[in-house]
């Protein structure tokens, strides 16, 4: 037990450090980018390459990536109303030490379900598209993900490593479902799932979606900036 107060007490000192670090540009910028809403057009663009690069055999990869989300977040649910482990906004013994920037949202947050979703379709999506540009973009996209929720004073570093795993095992077990059902039923359609990569060209496609998100985002976020600040000369 005095481990686990030991570990307990570290992940509150690292959150406190990371969570520590900001300004108002930032916060601006944090809230927007850990919204599921901000990244539709990026999973959107995957799905068109799965389509294109896929075919017929589109409908199982995209079935199955939906499912992974649904389990990852399913399986955070329960393990929030079975741990019962406050989010940070909620202890009572950071109050005044935290540092939000949205709506404290539930109570309780082990572990990250944003950290579980975001892993989760990264592997299954870096399995089905094998290369290696595409695996290193989506993976750093997937810890910008995390980052924010412990930024935004939602999450411990330990919430976001367990949602971590789970997202890695989910990802992992769809991957395998899916070539069992390209195997076993599928077949006979070529090409078979686990011999197809997309191209750079649809790499650089996703990379573009997700630039161009980031850069309305740091415009818009510039823009609020500066209208507060013309407000609050205007106010004094």
């Amino acid at each position: 037990m005095e481990i686990l107060r030991n570990i307990i007490e570290w992940d509150k000192q690292i959150f406190l450090m990371f969570n520590g670090c900001h300004n108002p540009f930032w916060d601006y910028v944090m809230a927007m980018l850990t919204t599921k809403e901000i990244w539709i057009p990026l999973y959107i663009a995957m799905i068109v390459v799965i389509a294109r690069r896929y075919g017929t055999k589109a409908v199982v990869i995209i079935a199955l990536l939906i499912l992974s989300i649904v389990l990852t977040d399913q399986i955070a649910n329960v393990f929030k109303d079975m741990v019962h482990r406050l989010r940070p906004v909620h202890e009572p013994g950071l109050k005044g030490l935290v540092h939000y920037v949205m709506t404290k949202g539930g109570q309780f947050g082990f572990f990250s379900a944003h950290a579980a979703n975001s892993f989760a379709l990264a592997f299954f999506t870096a399995k089905i598209f094998k290369r290696w540009h595409y695996t290193v973009f989506i993976f750093l996209w997937a810890l910008l993900l995390c980052y924010t929720r412990i930024y935004v004073g939602a999450h411990y570093p330990l919430d976001v490593l367990a949602g971590i795993a789970c997202g890695f095992l989910i990802g992992w077990l769809m991957y395998l479902l899916c070539k069992f059902i390209d195997k076993r039923f599928m077949a006979t359609k070529r090409p078979m799932i686990s011999e197809v990569s997309i191209s750079n060209r649809e790499i650089l496609s996703l990379l573009l979606v997700f630039l161009t998100t980031y850069v309305i985002i740091t415009i818009v976020v510039m823009n609020l900036l500066k209208f507060n600040m013309v407000i609050l000369q205007n106010a004094m």
